[in-house]
């Protein structure tokens, strides 16, 4: 959720730094075709420093894997491009102009401050490599395609300042030399300017078009007269012969048009607003008796429905996690037992830690409000299982903009049979870890909890010692077996 809002926000920002453009030319301060100044400082200047500062990052396998696979990605995009392009040029009559802007976009100027926002400078250098391959194909193909049949300027190409900035980033990355940190300081900030630089240019070209009409559409009545007072007099002050107006109705605003702005946004919708409507105690009803919006047409999953205890895999049947997915995991791991649990007591079945989490072989605590039915329980108690209600949360409402419940005080990483990491401020939880035998690592990481998740979702087992054990070996009458057939022994 808060990554949709800085989403939004940074689309917004971008959006109105599109309408000053087009305001600034429109009010007759600058001509159209002043824009050729701004594009002289966004291609000389600009650009080329976001390239070579991007590559000022420490070198790492990740990195590397990431550029190469970036820019794997942005090739395939690019040859698929260029096949539409083929494709339907014919048949639809596009000249030279036309084809170029079905394969090429405005991603530097569009992507830069997007990632910047949202993931931060280190993940610009992936970025960067979409562009990489961009400018390559720009300088060749698309010269090619606007110039006719004349040849390449190979000169040219390779003499670029974009090529030349390419060039001079990967040498530095490859030998690992840092640039002096004033230098490398400003080269930030000019390439902070991308994004604003862009869409002036975009909104000074607009300027230039004959706009017949411009339609703002939302979902939302309210915040759409907000808009409106915001932009509807300026718009009509600045071009009177523009048609302009606001509407609610999907069907009037995607009607005659030629260009789309959009951002998607969470919530709101139909289906959503009858979701909401569902109480809670129909929610438990339909939770006990396996009722849920998975459809099974096709294998779905979510990695978080899976808990893995040597050779049983105990999967969470619920909001993200269907039944054909757990015949897959029964077909391709066929040597592991796996079992559909079910927590009635879980109005929100998705994710299964913060509801059943292992310590050690053993022990296992357990939600009180999402406990285990009684014919499942029986399997780990013919095994000498202990099942331990979890503490209570040490807060009765989640932090701000998280959605999950309060019961990712559970949600704990365990290091090895005798260590576990409990959040913080989850005082009760580490309390009855303690009083279980564990030692308690506390960490601070309740700011993460906006994201939906705690130690748990935060981490990933790279490695751990010791080897594939049958943690179950007295078998009992197993309702959940998914394929009980391969388990009649």
């Amino acid at each position: 959720m808060q990554i949709s809002i800085l989403l939004a926000q940074q689309i917004a920002q971008l959006f109105l730094i599109l309408i000053m453009g087009y305001a600034v030319v429109k009010a007759g301060l600058l001509k159209a075709s002043d824009s050729k100044v701004l594009s002289v400082v966004m291609v000389y200047l600009v650009t080329p420093c976001v390239i070579i500062n991007a590559f000022q990052i420490n070198d790492t396998p990740e990195i590397r894997k990431g550029l190469l696979y970036s820019m794997a990605i942005a090739a395939a995009i690019h040859v698929v491009l260029l096949g539409i392009s083929a494709l339907l040029s014919r048949p639809l009559k596009l000249d030279a102009v036309e084809q170029v802007n079905v394969i090429y976009s405005n991603a530097a100027a569009l992507v830069i401050p997007l990632v910047r926002a949202l993931l931060g400078d280190e993940y610009v250098i992936y970025s960067c490599a979409f562009i990489i391959v961009q400018l390559i194909l720009l300088w060749t193909h698309a010269s090619s395609l606007l110039q006719g049949d004349r040849a390449l300027d190979w000169k040219k190409v390779f003499s670029n300042i974009n090529m030349i900035a390419i060039a001079a980033g990967a040498l530095l990355y490859w030998f690992r030399v840092a640039l002096p940190a004033p230098l490398q300081n400003t080269m930030s900030t000019m390439g902070d300017m991308i994004g604003p630089m862009g869409m002036l240019l975009a909104g000074m070209a607009i300027a230039s078009s004959p706009l017949k009409k411009l339609v703002l559409y939302d979902i939302d009545p309210d915040r759409l007269e907000l808009v409106d007072t915001l932009c509807g007099s300026l718009i009509a002050k600045l071009d009177p012969e523009c048609v302009y107006f606001t509407t609610t109705d999907p069907e009037k605003a995607y009607t005659d048009i030629d260009f789309a702005f959009a951002q998607i946004r969470q919530g709101g919708m139909e289906m959503r607003e009858k979701d909401e409507k569902i109480s809670l105690e129909e929610r438990l009803v339909r939770t006990a008796n396996k009722d849920f919006v998975t459809t099974e047409v096709e294998p779905m999953w979510d990695a978080a429905d899976v808990m893995r205890m040597g050779k049983d895999l105990f999967i969470q049947h619920g909001l993200t996690t269907n039944r054909t997915a757990m015949d897959w995991f029964q077909r391709y791991y066929p040597e592991h037992r796996v079992h559909a649990v079910n927590f009635p007591g879980d109005p929100y079945p998705i994710h299964i830690d913060a509801t059943f989490v292992p310590l050690r072989p053993g022990l296992i605590i357990n939600n009180p409000q999402r406990k285990l039915p009684e014919e499942q329980r029986a399997i780990f108690e013919a095994n000498d299982w202990q099942i331990v209600d979890a503490a209570q949360p040490a807060h009765s409402e989640p932090p701000e903009f998280c959605y999950s419940s309060v019961w990712l005080s559970m949600n704990c990483l365990v290091l090895d049979p005798k260590t576990v990491i409990v959040e913080a401020s989850e005082v009760y939880q580490q309390e009855e870890m303690d009083k279980l035998g564990m030692n308690v690592i506390p960490v601070d990481l309740r700011g993460a909890y906006a994201f939906g998740g705690g130690l748990h979702c935060s981490t990933a087992d790279v490695y751990r010692e010791g080897e594939c054990l049958d943690y179950f070996p007295n078998r009992v009458a197993d309702p959940t077996l998914v394929r009980p057939e391969m388990w009649n022994d």
